[in-house]
């Protein structure tokens, strides 16, 4: 029995209870310890993941507003507030104070319109809202601005003022616009411009969330062209500041919306010419480009290039705004003065001019080597012949074109030695004393003679007289001969040649003063004058035309119903046409003096050069609009003008008649156009209804004496109810405020900017003028709500007033319209 018992001892297993605590403790240690590492790991995660979320999302803010902005084309703004309380505007706070306001940011671009003469102007706002942590996205276009809102603030002009943009120059965005219920973050700044005929294209809505900060920095925007950005998110407990950069590919400013699409009036507007060499050979060419000064625009299609010698380099004649000047590979060295001209934006001739000498580099005659020769055999002394007759060497160039090179057809000169003017023939001085025999020819002639073809020193004077008929085209005149020294025999042939201009016409710009002119527009008088030239190397005529420089004062008349006297006009003034329609009128240019030009017939009489055309005054092509409300309400006494613009848009001024259908009065019938020009209308009946029209006469000429009616246009006014609408919460808490405002209509069309009054029925508040403000809807108001501080006569809490109400009020024209808003308690703050 006992071995029996020492055998189960010795085969009994498993694990004593110590052995069993020890290992669940070993584990459980193993496990916090992984737990914990797994712990770590997964908090490690989630915060990485959230940072990376975080910057993701900031990436793709920053990625949208880096599209809004690369491509602007005419401006960028920042400030503090957005919408109708935006305020100071902020160059540069990136690293800095935490903000304590809302933030807006504004890219404007202009867009050329089809009619490549009109714009539209777009602006992309980002508004950052500092209570929601939001930012948010909107677009607006503008059909034209101003430069000075209703109050007067004037907008910032001076380059300085463009690129800083401190606290002037501001233009809230208001009228519908980019609005916030939110106030300025500079308190002091009270500017509220409106920049006019705007309307929204893209409402407001939600770009991003989660942005606790906003900052920005545009102070490097016109020097570098660089934006910058600074968006600060919460990630935990942490902020996280990521900040960005956009390099812009255009060169803009930093402006509001009203002085970035301002327009300038045009202050001595020019033009001139660019990157012209001093130089240039035979055969090269060269791209001129041109630049303007001043302040102003100009007519690019009606750009011209030109040059004085066509034999020596030309510009395109089948596109003259093209400025590739071409040296001609033939020319001869020289000077070449090329101009370019242009039309500005009002209608004036501007010009500029350099000169390019043209230069030929002579080819080097090469040396020859001689030839070694054998030392002459002396010959006998030879007997004396007789003397020979001298042979003709050394060539001498006989000058032409010394005094001109330019002959006015139908003009008489004598080319000779003797004659003071010296047109033909120049000999150097040093062979004036030779006998001379001289041939005369003419090249290319269609109607020159001379009267001679032979002079010599035994001639007398030898004059030749050259007779340049007025059909002449020009011609090439040379001259070949012989000059002997009576002194010593010696013999000499002389030669030279001139290419002879002929001023042959003239003719009026039709481009500026075409057949058909429409009243009181303006036209510039301007006159082209041509001469004819012969080009020995083509074998032709070839025209071109005279520097204007070299024209003296070209003088015009006009005869029929618009006469004026050669007094009164020069070439280059402006003609303002303000003559009845049908009207015929036949204008001549004339002009005698042209410098370095012979212009005397053979009576001694000086030739007269003249162009007319007659043309016809017709209707001008114009759109006009009776501007004014189309819904009057009862008792309004509301304004009205005739706008009237040609198809340019530019606007015209004409004398305007008004009349009226019956229940209408007038305050004037006979105004100008404009809105200077207004009229005011009123009603016989105290209730009118119905509807009634306004007609207004268009004359032909803006002279408030002459009744010359030509076109008459209608509006047709409708008299309709007027309806108050107060916007703004129907429940409000003690101690609080909330924001109201007023909206008027008179039929469909809300009026705006109208005075609003306002008044509660609290006892302390009961009478009107307690808030005011202006009709719209953004035009907001807080109004205090009742609160509890108020007590009874016996101490006790005052109860909420039963119907406790909001009015407002407004006046159209001496009526008087009321509205009320009932506001109750909300209980559940």
């Amino acid at each position: 029995m006992k071995k029996r018992d020492n055998r189960l001892k010795k085969n009994s297993g498993g694990f004593t209870l110590i052995e069993l605590i020890v290992t669940v403790a070993i584990i459980a240690i193993f496990s916090g310890v992984i737990l914990s590492f797994i712990g770590t790991g997964s908090n490690t995660y989630r915060s990485t993941s959230s940072n990376a979320k975080v910057q993701m999302e900031t990436q793709e803010v920053v990625d949208r507003m880096e599209d809004l902005i690369i491509d602007a084309n005419r401006s960028v703004y920042y400030a503090n507030g957005t919408g109708a309380a935006m305020g100071s505007a902020i160059s540069d706070d990136i690293d800095g104070a935490a903000s304590t306001g809302n933030k807006t940011f504004i890219v404007c671009n202009e867009y050329k319109n089809s009619d490549g003469k009109t714009s539209r102007y777009i602006c992309d706002v980002i508004d950052w809202n500092k209570e929601e942590q939001k930012v948010y996205y909107s677009q607006r276009e503008y059909d034209a601005a101003s430069s000075k809102d209703d109050s007067g603030v004037q907008n910032a002009d001076s380059e300085e003022e463009e690129s800083e943009n401190t606290d002037s120059g501001l233009a809230a965005l208001s009228d519908e616009g980019f609005s916030d219920d939110s106030t300025a973050e500079d308190s002091g700044s009270d500017i509220s411009a409106t920049v006019r005929n705007q309307k929204q294209t893209i409402n407001q809505s939600v770009l991003a969330t989660g942005i606790v900060d906003f900052h920005a920095d545009v102070s490097k925007v016109v020097s570098d062209k660089i934006v910058r950005f600074q968006l600060s998110t919460i990630s935990g407990t942490k902020e996280i500041k990521t900040l960005h950069s956009v390099s812009l590919r255009n060169p803009i400013k930093v402006l509001a919306p009203d002085d970035a699409f301002k327009k300038s009036d045009a202050t001595d507007v020019g033009i001139k010419i660019l990157n012209a060499p001093q130089t240039m050979k035979p055969g090269e060419s060269v791209m001129l480009s041109w630049g303007l000064t001043g302040n102003g625009s100009i007519d690019q299609s009606s750009i011209e290039w030109s040059s004085d010698v066509m034999t020596r380099g030309w510009f395109s004649p089948q596109d003259p705004t093209n400025g590739k000047l071409t040296i001609d590979p033939a020319a001869t060295p020289g000077r070449l003065t090329v101009t370019v001209t242009a039309i500005t934006a009002d209608g004036k001739m501007i010009s500029d001019s350099v000169v390019i000498n043209v230069v030929v580099e002579a080819t080097p005659t090469p040396t020859v080597t001689p030839e070694p020769t054998d030392t002459p055999v002396p010959t006998a002394t030879p007997e004396p012949t007789a003397t020979p007759t001298p042979e003709p060497n050394d060539e001498v160039e006989i000058l032409f074109g010394n005094t001109t090179d330019t002959i006015v057809a139908g003009a008489e000169y004598h080319c000779g030695y003797y004659n003071p003017v010296a047109f033909c023939m120049q000999i150097p001085e040093e062979y004036k004393s030779w006998d001379y025999t001289i041939t005369w020819n003419i090249i290319g002639a269609t109607d020159t003679t001379l009267s001679h073809s032979t002079i010599s020193s035994s001639a007398g004077d030898g004059d030749a007289v050259l007779d340049v008929g007025a059909n002449e085209k020009g011609v090439i005149l040379t001259a070949e001969g012989t000059m002997i020294n009576p002194l010593t025999n010696e013999v000499r042939t002389c030669k030279g040649k001139s290419s002879i201009k002929v001023i042959n016409s003239m003719a009026i710009d039709r481009e500026l003063l075409p057949d058909n002119i429409a009243n009181t527009r303006t036209y510039t008088l301007l006159s082209h004058v041509y001469y004819g030239y012969y080009d020995e190397v083509d074998g032709k005529h070839k025209t071109a035309e005279i520097e204007k420089s070299r024209l003296g004062k070209m003088q015009w008349e006009a005869t029929g119903s618009a006469s004026f006297s050669m007094a009164e006009y020069r070439e280059g003034d402006q003609w303002t046409i303000n003559e009845k329609v049908g009207d015929k009128i036949t204008i001549k240019s004339k002009i005698q003096d042209i410098d370095g030009a012979m212009t005397g017939n053979k009576n001694g009489e000086t030739i007269t050069l003249s162009s007319s055309v007659t043309v016809k005054v017709v209707l001008l092509d114009y759109n006009a609009e009776i501007i004014g409300n189309d819904i009057v309400a009862v008792g309004e006494q509301p304004e009205y003008y005739l706008e009237l613009k040609d198809k340019d848009g530019k606007a015209i001024n004409r004398r305007v008649t008004w009349s009226v259908s019956e229940g209408i009065y007038l305050d004037k019938w006979n105004t100008g156009t404009g809105d200077n020009n207004k009229i005011k209308i009123g009603f016989y009946a105290s209730e009118p209804s119905g509807t009634y029209t306004i007609t207004a006469t268009i004359h032909a000429t803006e002279n408030m004496e002459k009744w010359n009616p030509e076109k008459s246009i209608t509006k047709t006014i409708t008299i309709s109810n007027v309806k108050l609408v107060i916007n703004g919460p129907d429940t409000g808490v003690r101690n609080k405020s909330g924001s109201y405002s007023l909206q008027v209509f008179v039929g469909n069309q809300e009026r705006t900017g109208l005075d609003v009054d306002w008044k509660t029925d609290r006892e302390n508040t009961n009478k009107w003028g307690a808030y005011n403000t202006k009709s719209g809807k953004n035009n907001t108001k807080d109004m205090t709500y009742p609160q509890t501080a108020d007590k009874t006569s016996d101490n006790k809490e005052q109860p909420w007033p039963d119907n406790w109400k909001i009015y407002a009020r407004v006046t159209i024209d001496g009526k008087e319209y009321t509205a009320s808003k009932v506001v109750t308690e909300d209980k559940s703050k």
